[in-house]
């Protein structure tokens, strides 16, 4: 019984992870001033100007310090600190700190803190879940996980998680979201007092 319990928490743990490296090059919702819309499917000239300078800038670059927030749903709110690199595939160290959902009462319950330390190699993922969590599955804290295993999770999806994951890159989400032909200025942010943004 602990063991299956601590198991699900191990699975559950290192495809939230999964998907949070895969959200790093996805569009997603921000928060920020709210700039009036244009109208459906009208993309605004200036946001596309701009995204057009963005990729190309990205399209340089091969490696990235993170810093950043998930949350999806009521299962996963997390922190995560670290970096990742895409020059062969998707490698890179995070940490990941639960900090809300039921993923991180899972994570509790199973003796963890809340914090999982994720290596990122080619093909499979390593999570550290700690020696709280490990104490309950036999001494074991670093969890092995193939991609392709952790995206069998994601159901009829899995091919294109797979897919995602593996081939991760700022430069991706930029292309999607010029292909979706309706994008627009939704506001603009300041990153650690500086503004976000083309210059």
């Amino acid at each position: 019984m602990r063991t299956s319990t601590s198991r699900r928490v191990g699975t559950g743990a290192a495809l939230a992870a999964l998907l949070s490296v895969a959200a790093c090059s996805g569009g997603g919702g921000g928060s920020g001033t709210a700039g009036k819309p244009t109208g459906a499917g009208v993309a605004d000239a200036g946001s596309v100007t701009a995204l057009q300078q963005i990729r190309k800038r990205t399209g340089t670059v091969r490696s990235a310090r993170i810093e950043g927030t998930t949350e999806m749903g009521d299962t996963v709110s997390m922190k995560q600190t670290g970096t990742v690199g895409w020059s062969d595939g998707l490698t890179g160290s995070l940490t990941l700190t639960h900090t809300g959902g039921t993923m991180a009462k899972a994570l509790k319950q199973g003796g963890g803190d809340g914090s999982v330390r994720a290596r990122y190699l080619q093909d499979e993922y390593y999570a550290d879940m700690g020696e709280a969590f490990a104490a309950t599955i036999g001494g074991r804290r670093w969890v092995r996980y193939a991609h392709q295993d952790l995206a069998e999770l994601g159901g009829p999806a899995r091919d294109v998680l797979e897919e995602q994951v593996q081939n991760s890159t700022p430069e991706q989400g930029l292309k999607a979201l010029l292909a979706a032909g309706d994008v627009r200025k939704a506001g603009q942010e300041d990153v650690r007092g500086v503004p976000a943004g083309p210059s």
